[in-house]
């Protein structure tokens, strides 16, 4: 009897715990690249809403205020080759709890999961841990390091909200190469904002690597720094060429609701002494944007931007090639990789929140260092040269996009770049 009653308890005190859970915790996930929001949060971002939850050091993420289970589905088409989505959020009282896995089938038989994983977040704590990428930076689409397009890999994260002071840290495991080398990525940001118009942060992210290298704890201290780790010899692989890490300072300010400037700055090398280090460059890289909006009615919005990319010839590279910034041979930041620069103009319109066009021309200019082309190899050396290195390779696009939401449960999308490479997708929700 005595023990029956004690199971009853703990039956009890299970189910209390849970409901605490579900009131006090919301379920956290990035904003997918395949759902019309993601598009839409950039939108109001770029007018000043929602800077309370807008982070230089975090993805964007869900903003919904209502409660149940909202299922999407995509079909994607891009030129010979099919995709399929499936994304699934459970929301309670403007949080979330989810389980989402975004995969894709090609040529038949071969599919390739994307996006998966679990969390949870309240106020001032938030917790993720699955498979799919961050995109860490200040402004529209010019991230340096971590970017939403890289290839997905497995990780965890979690992070604090203070108010006006916000942390993040994650930490994974990219691949293992075809030689045995364990590939790891490591990163940690610091921000400082108003909530309302000015975002400033600072950044590291790490690659670390190793033959058969186990998971490295003492990159689990979230407060501890690259080079405090790595001078004090407190990896488990001795030396100081096993990691390499990049440090960026994060700007985002915003002007009377019209003006957004944007700046991300990047260090990868640093000549302390120049006297002594003669003829040596900076590992250095930035990216930048100027928005502004045109036009802000009910139902008009128009901006006009322009952003610029630059990324040095041996930033990105490392002594050991498998530290270098790549994930599956494709760079994890600017599209193009490094030792080159790019220069873009475009308009964004949006028409009743559920028409948006998006037209660009860009031009892009980089050299045969491009950890495009060559992505394990080592760099050659930090010495002055040509800027870009070598054999150039000058590149013009425009980049044409267009996303209409028929309703809240159908949204269609198509871009399309000056070769004719085009990308149809069809989005459903389900709720």
């Amino acid at each position: 009897m005595i023990l029956l009653e004690l199971m009853k308890s703990i039956k009890n005190l299970q189910k209390s715990i849970f409901l605490i859970a579900i009131a006090e915790c919301c379920f956290s996930q990035p904003l997918s690249l395949n759902v019309f929001d993601y598009n839409l949060q950039k939108f109001r971002n770029n007018l000043g809403q929602d800077w309370q939850s807008l982070s230089n050091i975090s993805s964007l993420r869900y903003c919904y205020r209502v409660n149940g289970l909202i299922n999407r589905i995509h079909v994607k088409k891009k030129n010979n080759i099919g995709a399929v989505s499936f994304i699934n959020n459970f929301y309670y009282n403007g949080y979330f709890s989810f389980f989402n896995i975004d995969f894709s089938s090609i040529s038949g038989n071969y599919v390739n999961i994307k996006d998966s994983g679990i969390g949870f977040r309240n106020k001032w704590f938030m917790f993720q841990i699955g498979k799919g990428n961050e995109s860490w930076g200040a402004g529209n689409d010019i991230e340096l390091v971590l970017n939403k397009n890289s290839m997905p890999y497995d990780y965890f994260m979690f992070g604090s909200n203070y108010g006006r002071i916000r942390v993040n840290y994650i930490h994974g495991f990219l691949e293992r190469t075809k030689e045995g080398f364990n590939r790891y990525i490591n990163a940690r940001g610091l921000e400082w904002t108003n909530n309302k118009s000015f975002i400033i942060g600072l950044s590291e992210t790490i690659i670390y690597s190793g033959l058969n290298r186990p998971f490295d704890i003492a990159y689990l201290n979230p407060i501890s720094s690259h080079l405090e780790i790595e001078l004090n010899n407190r990896l488990n692989i001795y030396g100081q060429s096993n990691s390499n890490a990049v440090w960026q300072l994060h700007i985002d300010l915003l002007i009377l609701k019209r003006l957004r400037f944007s700046l991300n700055y990047l260090l990868d090398e640093f000549v302390i002494d120049p006297d002594i280090e003669t003829k040596k460059e900076n590992g250095s890289a930035f990216s930048t944007e100027l928005l502004f909006s045109i036009l802000h009615r009910s139902n008009h919005i128009l901006s006009l931007y322009f952003s610029k990319f630059y990324v040095g010839t041996p930033t990105f590279r490392h002594s050991v090639g498998t530290n270098n910034f790549v994930q599956n041979s494709k760079p994890m930041g600017w599209s193009f990789g490094s030792d080159g620069f790019e220069d873009s103009v475009g308009f964004n319109y949006m028409f009743k929140e559920n028409i948006i066009f998006k037209i660009s021309y860009n031009d892009v200019k980089y050299g045969e260092e491009s950890i495009l082309n060559r992505p394990y190899d080592i760099y050659n050396d930090y010495e002055e040269d040509l800027f870009p290195s070598g054999d150039v390779t000058r590149y013009h696009y425009t980049k044409l996009e267009m996303l209409y939401q028929f309703n809240s449960l159908v949204f269609f999308r198509f871009n399309s770049s000056f070769n004719m490479n085009y990308k149809i997708e069809l989005g459903v929700t389900l709720s």
